[in-house]
């Protein structure tokens, strides 16, 4: 309870609850219209809570960066205190409703990567408008740092994906592992035959490597294999791979799951990566606060169902 000890000495007559839902928002997300749209509070709202934060704090607590509403020192440092007190009002005054996915009426969300969009949402989709016709879906782009705070605060439910995991209070489980493939276009000089190990010195590749997903497998194999050189374009999303590999003869390493999809109209071709690299792992993430949870249970409980294929 250090938090309340602190803010006992700035007023605390004027914080309630309400108001530290507003603060945590802003840390999360660090930004006032992404915070509102969580806690369902309109931006007129949203800025007269934070200025009343403000006061009571003597403190501007979140400074408008480029990168975003960024915490003052103050801030940080009562943030996790704050988190820490309203998680335990949360388990201790809320009651553990059950959930029925044919007549529940809520918004889940979350957070995963132009792939794990790519993988999830069809069949997830497909899934609750027969199960749960009035459940809604959400997904935001939290960056990777701030998954794990995201995950405690509730401002998502799930997170998908190939993030490293290890963050405390974050649980895990591994859905699937998928190989790599290359992929070039279908007139590239190197398409007609399978690839060998020697063909990789001649070839220059396009690769998605964010530093915190197991992404970074690709990065860390072409230089063991001496290839760091051949990497003529570094991204950190896959979707605009088709449309590069169309019109030069880069060649992408990317999940087999994702190769299938960007060869289905014959313009590109896939081969087998002729050396060893470490399959991708797929992982779905949630925080221990609402392991017990019926609802994120449930949504857990299905996405493991419909992608859920590793030993």
């Amino acid at each position: 309870m250090d938090c309340m000890l602190y803010i006992s000495t700035v007023n605390a007559k004027d914080i309630d609850l309400n108001l530290l839902r507003v603060f945590d928002a802003i840390a999360v997300w660090q930004s006032v219209t992404l915070a509102g749209e969580t806690l369902g509070l309109t931006q007129p709202a949203m800025s007269n809570a934070l200025a009343r934060l403000r006061r009571v704090f003597g403190d501007e607590l979140f400074v408008r960066t480029p990168a975003g509403m960024r915490p003052t020192p103050r801030a940080a440092q009562v943030a996790g205190s704050v988190r820490a007190a309203l998680a335990l009002l949360d388990t201790s005054l809320g009651a553990a409703p059950g959930f029925d996915p044919a007549s529940a009426e809520r918004v889940f969300r979350l957070s995963t990567s132009d792939l794990g969009e790519t993988m999830f949402l069809p069949p997830l989709i497909a899934a609750l408008r027969v199960r749960a016709p009035r459940v809604r879906i959400e997904t935001r782009p939290v960056p990777l740092a701030q998954i794990a705070a995201a995950l405690e605060a509730g401002a998502i439910d799930l997170a998908m994906g190939s993030l490293a995991g290890g963050k405390r209070g974050v649980c895990g489980q591994v859905l699937f592992r998928e190989p790599y493939l290359c992929v070039m276009r279908a007139g590239h000089e190197r398409a007609a035959r399978p690839l060998a190990r020697r063909d990789l010195g001649g070839l220059e590749f396009v690769i998605v490597a964010p530093a915190e997903t197991a992404h970074r497998n690709v990065d860390v194999a072409l230089q063991r294999l001496g290839l760091a050189s051949r990497v003529m374009v570094r991204m950190p999303h896959f979707m605009a791979i088709p449309g590069i590999l169309e019109k030069s003869d880069l060649v992408a390493i990317v999940p087999a799951m994702l190769a299938e999809l960007f060869c289905r109209d014959a313009r590109l071709v896939k081969q087998a990566f002729p050396a060893a690299l470490a399959a991708l792992q797929i992982r779905i993430f949630w925080h221990q606060r609402f392991a017990r949870d019926a609802a994120n249970r449930w949504l857990r409980e299905l996405v493991i169902d419909l992608h859920g294929k590793a030993n």
